[in-house]
């Protein structure tokens, strides 16, 4: 679970989210306290990340 700040919500969704794909984490999720809304990541087969749900 990342939870995101001003200050570094760009290196978790972007930076962080390749690293996972890269190294094969099969599910993760990102909370955003301020717009209070969570995604759920899944690994899909190709390697890459599917947004699975947002919940608020």
């Amino acid at each position: 679970m990342e939870i995101l700040f001003s200050s570094t919500s760009d290196n978790d969704k972007i930076c962080k989210k390749a690293v996972y794909e890269q190294v094969g984490v099969k599910k993760f999720w990102i909370a955003e306290p301020t717009h209070i809304y969570v995604d759920q990541f899944v690994l899909a087969v190709q390697q890459s990340y599917l947004r699975k749900f947002t919940e608020k």
